[in-house]
């Protein structure tokens, strides 16, 4: 598997097992070559501890809601990713929990389909399956070609990761033609968990 790094927002309302998820993160097979974090200006976090990079998000407005925050995080960690000198990334939230060769499972189906993102379902917080930016490898042209920003309907909105993954899934044609791979695959290709807030009373996954 080529270099790679782990790129994931953390707003405060994750904080709850930050740690857990660095130590789950960095066991991955093969480990990243490193892990990015973004967070808020304002959060007030010490993150001396975190083995991590840690970037930060100028999402400070007093009334800016937590899907503004945390969608000008993610497009952050986009763009610096797309002027890194590394060419794949593992988008990985921080309450999402994988198997440790995920990285190396979601390579290898990116390379055997010809895609340029592999996009790994993972429980949503309400019911069902989502198939966002929680869990999924992307390349540097995939991130050079879209980016994250929320779709406002009124009072509704399209969140910024499925207006990121739309552009790659319509664009999927263009990229064929020209680069010669599909935009994205969707599957259940690894069991993942999403440790909600609310079940912290159970064991927190060891990542194997």
């Amino acid at each position: 598997m080529e270099p790679y790094i782990i790129l994931t927002p953390v707003g405060s309302h994750k904080i709850y097992c930050i740690r857990e998820f660095l130590d789950s993160a960095w066991s991955m097979l093969p480990p990243p070559e490193e892990i990015w974090i973004c967070v808020d200006l304002d959060q007030n976090l010490d993150t001396s501890s975190w083995k991590a990079r840690i970037f930060y998000s100028p999402a400070i407005e007093e009334n800016s809601s937590e899907l503004f925050r945390i969608s000008m995080a993610r497009e952050i960690l986009r763009q610096k990713f797309v002027w890194s000198k590394y060419d794949w990334a593992f988008w990985l939230d921080s309450d999402i929990f994988c198997p440790k060769e995920t990285p190396r499972i979601l390579f290898e189906i990116a390379e055997k389909e010809k895609v340029l993102m592999v996009s790994n379902r993972y429980p949503g917080r309400s019911s069902g399956k989502w198939s966002g930016s929680g869990c999924m490898l992307t390349s540097k042209i995939a991130c050079t070609a879209s980016r994250f920003w929320v779709g406002h309907m009124g009072e509704k909105h399209i969140s910024e990761d499925y207006i990121f993954l739309s552009i790659i899934d319509q664009a999927s044609w263009i990229f064929q033609e020209t680069l010669g791979r599909r935009g994205r695959v969707i599957g259940d290709f690894v069991e993942v968990r999403h440790l909600l807030k609310r079940n912290l009373g159970e064991n927190l996954p060891k990542g194997d």
